[in-house]
């Protein structure tokens, strides 16, 4: 039975979509940057049906490891990591850590920095904007904030006088660009006040969700060097990276930092009555074994691409973000 600390780890993260997608208060300091996009397997493979796969390392507890096995080709979405430093493999990110587990998996985006991506009830992931832009800001978003400010208007029009009807009051005549975020949160607020809500909502979401995929289609190649260039590197000065990874398989279980013997015997039965391979190792030493495997695959991916040229880009991308050509 999962411990009530561990539930609360994993629940604190999660929230229902129609909170979520309304929770876009940082609006006042980084505009459109602050709206969520959906990480979804379903969309991605509308706009490149071929799937990205690599190994990835997933840090969770004795009681992850039933949830990840159960997931094991399905469409949910996870957080893993190319590279993390040592020290959170024994006390975990989101859960009390302990277990790593080595997956092969399809990647959704990878990023050279915790993109704080969040889960929806479903197991879709979602970021903001604003982590798409990189460590130094050098990624140009422009097209995604002016298709994310045509949508958002263009729902607040439809939706907000409707929603409004039952309190009372008058929605605006106007709205300022710069206030689409309150305007925004306030239509998701009506809305769940609204009779017959759950219409309304999944209205409301659905044609957010498709909105956000004409946007992705419509930069594709550009979305896809978003997502996918850092797997010619994997390797982050920051204390791990992310990646967004579903339709997975376990290829081996690493125990690390559990000191009671009785209970790592117990989870090596466990494991190994599931057939697959497990193992105790040090912090150290696990750490090593992800930057090898990273650094091989890395290698192999930049041979099917121009790391000259990829490099060459970041380069050209950071020294514009410090205003510098």
């Amino acid at each position: 039975m999962i411990r009530f600390k561990e539930f609360a780890e994993q629940v604190q993260w999660q929230q229902s979509l129609s909170t979520r997608l309304f929770d876009v208060g940082q609006g006042a300091s980084i505009g459109f940057n602050a709206f969520w996009l959906p990480m979804s397997s379903s969309i991605m493979k509308r706009i490149w049906p071929k799937e990205v796969r690599a190994t990835v390392f997933h840090v969770t507890n004795e009681s992850g490891y039933k949830q990840i096995k159960k997931m094991q080709g399905k469409k949910s979405g996870i957080s893993a990591f190319f590279e993390m430093r040592s020290n959170y493999f024994a006390q975990g990110i989101q859960t009390s850590g302990g277990v790593v587990i080595e997956l092969d998996a399809n990647i959704l985006g990878a990023f050279n920095q915790d993109v704080m991506s969040a889960p929806d009830p479903s197991g879709r992931r979602w970021i903001q904007l604003e982590y798409m832009k990189g460590r130094f800001g050098e990624k140009d978003l422009s097209k995604y904030s002016k298709g994310l400010q045509d949508l958002i208007g263009g729902l607040l029009q439809k939706y907000l006088p409707i929603v409004m009807k039952h309190t009372g009051k008058s929605p605006p005549k106007t709205m300022q660009k710069g206030k689409y975020f309150i305007h925004w949160m306030n239509l998701g607020r009506y809305a769940a006040q609204e009779p017959g809500k759950k219409t309304i909502l999944s209205r409301i979401i659905k044609e957010y969700m498709d909105g956000v995929e004409d946007i992705f289609k419509k930069n594709a190649t550009h979305l896809r060097g978003l997502l996918t260039n850092y797997l010619n590197l994997r390797r982050t000065e920051e204390a791990w990276d992310e990646i967004l990874a579903n339709n997975f398989q376990i290829k081996k279980v690493w125990v690390v930092g559990i000191f009671d013997q009785k209970r790592v015997g117990e989870f090596k039965d466990e494991v190994g009555g599931d057939k697959y391979e497990i193992e105790e190792i040090s912090q150290q030493e696990l750490e090593q074994y992800t930057r090898a495997v990273a650094k091989k695959e890395a290698g192999d991916a930049s041979k099917k691409s121009n790391p000259a040229d990829d490099l060459a880009k970041r380069q050209a991308e950071v020294l514009k973000a410090i205003g510098k050509k």
